[in-house]
């Protein structure tokens, strides 16, 4: 089976467990707002961003480097010895960072804490570690599945966990635990996903007798610079976009509860493109494979149907939400949050724009063209110009400075990468399918305006009656071109049933 079609194929799983994590993300966030208050739910932001930014400080990029190389060398029968060199090396690496942070946290988090203004953030601090621990060490075992593409598996764990960690919030909060129940309410799922995955990923650590006897010596060198490179990556396009916007707007003495109103309006942002998100290692195969079997051309080709398979999953989310934004966050977390909503439109459009250029298409299309230091290089001029627009926005405008740092840093890396990937492989962009899906989600989303809702019922009719308006402009406008239904259903059988509707 190619694995463009495994790509779709897969991608039912990435829906299901996309959906459950935004659901119960979304019902997470409600409670602490609702039962724990806008300015704790602000300290909170702030305790987890310090957390995140010393995981991601110390992650090095073992994880996409498992999931890189562990494919190659299961492949290979005189090469599989290397999978538990690999794995016990990332493995012994993780130790010993955890270690020294693990040191450094606890008799450093007074000196940490001078900088922010939040009761008990030492307390906070030294739980953190275990955190930090749990989720670095189960993501080196859930990179093991990943790369096995045992996607079932890892989202049934997922959901499990993530409902009780739900579950155990809502009883923090309950019973006045505070911040940290809720700190508690994710060391314990993790915990138990972590020895899940463990005791199922042993086998890839031992290395048998057989194997042993005629394995290869895993050249480290190439595998350090992989992760190396990946790792810079991941700190300047995510370390230094919103973990330092809300770590910067600490130190400034921002009051709490804007702090909170931004980071409900960046996640929920960041949720509503759940359909793409959690697929990008099996894009990046599928878009490998046409370039080594086809070329450019085939690059380019299998480009624009990932572009238009996206666009159509995600686009209607992002159309309905511009258009109902203020709804969306008075209903769910009432008015004491409605300072959210202008930084929720703010994100909102600029994440629309950026998805109209493909971007995690264009980054996997320059990684297989072999130009990962220019990725690299625009993903570092993008984190530093998020760092100098917040030193000098947030100070003047406060949390709304970071959302425009954030927001205008993200459209410039993805239009350079778009630019220098349409540049690298000359082809043309498909005006015509996005003019056609901008005008058929426009004319969807009007009636919406007018329809007034007070409750999660009446947001959900706004959405049925958006839905049905869609796939009625869509069929009306021929979004598909019969040459787009065939490729389409020649990759996946059921999403032709579906296309041949629009």
């Amino acid at each position: 089976m190619k694995l463009s079609q495994r790509f779709f194929q897969s991608y039912i799983w990435h829906i299901i467990g996309k959906i459950a994590g935004v659901v119960m993300m979304v019902l997470g966030s409600v409670l602490v707002v609702r039962l724990l208050g806008v300015d704790k739910y602000g300290a909170y932001a702030i305790v987890l961003s310090v957390i995140k930014l010393v995981q991601f400080g110390i992650s090095f990029g073992h994880e996409v480097t498992i999931n890189t190389y562990l494919p190659k060398f299961l492949a290979r029968e005189e090469e599989q010895g290397k999978v538990s060199q690999l794995l016990r090396y990332i493995l012994a690496k993780r130790l010993l960072y955890f270690g020294i942070t693990a040191l450094v946290l606890f008799f450093g988090a007074p000196l940490i804490a001078l900088g922010f203004e939040v009761t008990d953030l030492v307390s906070y601090i030294r739980l953190g570690i275990l955190v930090i621990g749990l989720e670095y060490f189960t993501a080196v075992f859930k990179s093991i599945f990943t790369a096995k593409v045992h996607t079932r598996g890892v989202v049934k764990l997922g959901i499990f966990t993530q409902a009780l960690n739900l579950a155990l919030i809502y009883l923090a909060l309950r019973f006045g635990f505070g911040i940290a129940g809720l700190l508690w309410a994710t060391i314990i799922p993790t915990a138990i996903s972590l020895a899940v995955l463990a005791y199922i990923s042993a086998e890839y650590f031992r290395l048998p007798r057989a194997v042993k006897a005629q394995a290869k010596v895993l050249d480290i060198k190439p595998v350090r610079s992989y992760s190396l490179n990946v790792w810079l990556q991941n700190v300047f396009s995510y370390a230094l976009g919103k973990q330092t916007d809300i770590s910067l707007m600490g130190l400034f003495k921002i009051p709490l509860a804007s702090v909170g109103c931004y980071n409900i309006a960046f996640e929920l942002n960041n949720k509503i493109e759940f359909f793409a998100q959690g697929t990008g290692l099996l894009t990046l195969s599928s878009i490998s494979e046409s370039y080594t079997v086809s070329g450019a051309k085939g690059l380019c080709e299998n480009w624009t149907k990932l572009m238009k398979i996206n666009l159509i999953t995600i686009m209607p989310v992002m159309a309905f939400t511009i258009a109902n934004a203020g709804e969306i966050i008075d209903i769910l977390y009432t008015a004491v949050v409605k300072e959210s909503i202008m930084m929720f439109y703010i994100f909102v459009s600029i994440h629309t724009i950026t998805m109209l250029l493909g971007p995690s298409l264009n980054i996997h299309g320059l990684l297989v063209l072999g130009k990962q230091r220019t990725v690299l290089n625009i993903m570092i001029l993008s984190g530093l110009l998020n760092m100098f627009l917040d030193l000098a926005l947030i100070p003047l405008i406060g949390a709304v400075g970071a959302v425009i740092a954030t927001s205008f840093s993200v459209l410039f890396a993805h239009l350079m990468l778009a630019v220098i990937f349409w540049r690298k492989v000359g082809f043309f962009y498909p005006f015509d399918f996005v003019i056609r899906l901008i005008l058929g989600l426009s004319l969807a989303a009007i009636p919406t305006i007018w329809i007034a809702a007070e409750r999660i019922r009446g947001l959900f009719f706004e959405g049925v009656v958006f839905l049905v308006l869609v796939l009625f402009f869509f069929r009306l406008l021929r979004i598909f071109s019969e040459q787009d239904k065939a490729k389409l259903t020649e990759i996946n059988p059921l999403l032709g049933k579906f296309i041949k509707h629009l």
